[in-house]
């Protein structure tokens, strides 16, 4: 069973939903939640909270995250969009 997997079983499932593709990205680019804390200066408390569904992220955070995976994932996801990452389609 996957890191993933047990988290969201972990947390209820539904707080983390949203921002699965978020976790995803993340791991896919090789951050952990401290480096995208530290990027958009929060405490990695507040990002994880953030990151599970606890807490909102505000729109200068959602850009700055999405211009970080963008940029470390654009030899595998050139087309990444931040839609892609934080709203449901």
């Amino acid at each position: 069973m996957s890191k993933l997997h047990l988290l969201y079983q972990n947390l209820g499932g539904e707080n983390l939903k949203k921002n699965c593709r978020l976790i995803g990205y993340r791991m896919m680019a090789g951050l952990k939640q401290k480096d995208i804390a530290k990027v958009i200066g929060v405490k990695e408390s507040t990002y994880a909270a953030k990151e599970t569904g606890r807490g909102v992220f505000k729109e200068q955070e959602m850009q700055t995250i999405y211009e970080v995976l963008k940029k470390d994932l654009a030899s595998v996801k050139p087309d990444l969009k931040i839609t892609d990452i934080f709203f449901n389609q």
